[in-house]
């Protein structure tokens, strides 16, 4: 399943230059991440109250960029659960201005439990099946 989050590249998203400074893609992905979770009923708040998550943390992440983007261009990024693992997750994230692919990145998570012997801390729990299948 492919989400489409669409972004207008505004006037602080861009460096002197006036293209995007690249720790904006970061950011969008993030927030492309959370929309393509909402999308399929399991939100932030969702995933805690159901399954105990407190979030799916970062442990990599990546970016390739094609083309620069520059204020006032409209972005699609369409975002996808990749790769499943047992205990992690990669989402793929495309960024499209026009035909034209800007940015091509992806951000390795966990599926996390808090730490009963470490409070503050999580630890990396089995991703349900029944998630997997919300992206099917």
């Amino acid at each position: 399943m492919v989400f489409e989050y669409p972004i207008r590249v505004e006037w602080g998203d861009c460096d002197p230059a006036q293209i995007v400074f690249y720790p904006h893609y970061y950011r969008w992905m993030d927030e492309a991440t959370l929309h393509l979770f909402e999308h399929v009923g399991l939100g932030w708040t969702a995933l805690r109250e159901t399954y105990g998550v407190p979030g799916l943390p970062l442990i990599s992440t990546h970016a390739d960029y094609k083309r620069p983007s520059v204020f006032g261009d409209r972005l699609t990024v369409n975002v996808r659960v990749s790769d499943w693992g047992r205990t992690s997750l990669t989402v793929s994230h495309t960024f499209l201005n026009g035909d034209h692919v800007s940015v091509e990145g992806w951000e390795k998570r966990i599926w996390s439990h808090p730490d009963p012997d470490r409070p503050g801390r999580l630890i990396p729990a089995v991703i349900p099946e029944d998630v997997k299948a919300k992206f099917a």
